[in-house]
């Protein structure tokens, strides 16, 4: 990957120049203050072009100035107790819960996590015999490791899903299926 400055993609002569933001997010019922957003701004026309890598970024902004609202972990918070835990993102979703990205889409701020899991995860950062347990129920093994910490071990073996090569056109208009049922007349 390249670190050339872009070009507008607007008027197509100016190298744009990085720039931050603030934006506002209306949510549950009162206006938020979003910091520190990311653009490029455009010396010659005045755009403000926002690439998608830093529209991932900002999203994640946006999602943790909406955890923050609802009084959640934010991203960054979710990470520093997975990094105290001495545990992975996968390690976390097979103690936790949540499905083997869940951790993953959370730190990444693609998903919000549930109030009921936030407090799993305070619960387990404020206390080394909860985490313990947890980590038990899950079926994974302990070992004291280093500073008292103790390791999980687990072997984690992800099976690709296999797809059909063409896709199914047995669909018919109107059919019954188990998800969608009409009345039948008699």
């Amino acid at each position: 990957m390249t670190d050339a400055t872009p070009i507008c993609p607007v008027c197509e002569e100016a190298e744009l120049t990085a720039s931050r933001y603030q934006g506002d997010l209306n949510y549950g019922g009162q206006t938020l203050e979003v910091g520190d957003l990311e653009c490029w701004d455009c010396p010659t026309c005045g755009a403000d072009a926002v690439f998608p890598d830093q529209a991932r970024r900002n999203h994640c902004r946006y999602q943790d100035v909406r955890r923050r609202a609802d009084g959640l972990l934010t991203s960054e918070q979710l990470t520093r107790i997975l990094d105290r835990l001495g545990i992975t993102q996968v390690q976390a979703a097979e103690i936790f819960g949540g499905g083997q990205n869940a951790f993953s889409k959370y730190v990444r701020g693609e998903v919000i996590q549930s109030k009921g899991m936030d407090r799993l995860l305070r619960l387990a950062d404020a206390d080394s015999k909860n985490f313990e347990r947890l980590k038990d129920w899950a079926g994974l093994e302990s070992r004291a490791g280093n500073e008292g910490r103790e390791e999980t071990q687990k072997r984690t073996t992800v099976v690709p899903l296999r797809r059909p090569s063409t896709p199914r056109t047995d669909y018919q208009p109107g059919a019954q299926t188990g998800w969608h049922r009409e009345k039948r007349q008699a």
